[in-house]
């Protein structure tokens, strides 16, 4: 997408100027340059993948905007439903700009229609920027696996441009004990803690989250321990994998978050299908 160089008459604050979107005859307008959009109209994504901004972090965007006002400008969408502006990247900024009570901001409105394109930029930019938290990474993951629910967790990776290694620890966050994943939403758990804890289950698991959240056990004293325990060959939580057949389909889940979307996929096919034998067929074309 190219931004056009010249700031004016597209960057003046013109009170009578033509606002591009909430018009009836457009209900997506998309324009390819920057320009000055009231405060006022735009809103927050709840779908944005940053969870959580540190006060430090806003205090020194605020302060950088203050002396050198918005350089790169946000990039929105229109809502027709909402007659608002969304933001797809910047939320940072707007915020900052609120805090300034800044009456305008630079946006580029762009033609975005569809949820999990949308969520997908929003969680690859998020993670060039600063990266994301694996807690945050995580909610993303499951949120586009929501979005797209006929896709792999490879496709779904991808989409988020996530490596390999990133997509292992996604997984270990969904298959360990609630206690232990909340101590990873509160950051006292390292990704490589998460990957061993993940060889285990129950009680011990919970322990030796515990162990490394409160400092009393190492993420090498802990890769040692499940080692010497369990093995060094990955094991599957309790419970194991779970396969689903069906008229010469199968359906294989290894957590209930993937059970989840077996299900998901065979109710739509069932939605989809006049009679028994077109459910037949659409299952052996999956």
């Amino acid at each position: 997408m190219t931004v056009r160089n010249e700031t004016s008459p597209a960057m003046e604050p013109e009170e009578d100027r033509a606002r591009p979107g909430p018009s009836a005859d457009s209900a997506s307008p998309s324009k390819s340059w920057a320009e000055l959009i009231p405060t006022r109209e735009i809103i927050y994504d709840p779908a944005q993948p940053r969870l959580s901004i540190g006060p430090e972090p806003l205090a020194a965007l605020v302060e950088s905007i203050r002396r050198h006002s918005i350089l790169q400008p946000l990039l929105v969408r229109w809502d027709p439903a909402l007659k608002k502006y969304v933001v797809i990247e910047g939320h940072r900024r707007l915020m900052a700009a609120n805090e300034l009570a800044l009456e305008a901001v630079p946006a580029m409105i762009i033609d975005a229609t569809e949820p999990a394109d949308i969520h997908a930029k929003q969680v690859s930019a998020n993670e060039t920027k600063e990266g994301l938290t694996l807690s945050e990474l995580a909610k993303a993951f499951q949120h586009q696996a929501e979005l797209r629910p006929d896709a792999t967790q490879a496709e779904i990776g991808a989409s988020l441009s996530l490596n390999r290694s990133k997509t292992s620890f996604i997984q270990a966050y969904f298959v360990v004990e609630p206690p232990v994943r909340e101590l990873v939403d509160q950051g006292l758990i390292p990704q490589m803690g998460l990957y061993y804890l993940a060889r285990t289950n129950g009680e011990m698991q919970i322990e030796l989250a515990r162990a490394i959240a409160e400092g009393r056990m190492t993420v090498d004293a802990c890769k040692a321990h499940v080692h010497a325990v369990v093995g060094k060959q990955a094991r599957r939580p309790k419970g194991g994998r779970v396969t689903l057949k069906l008229a010469g389909a199968t359906f294989t889940a290894e957590s209930l978050e993937g059970l989840q979307q077996a299900l998901d996929s065979l109710r739509r096919k069932l939605k989809n299908a006049g009679s028994l034998e077109e459910l037949a067929a659409l299952l052996k074309g999956a």
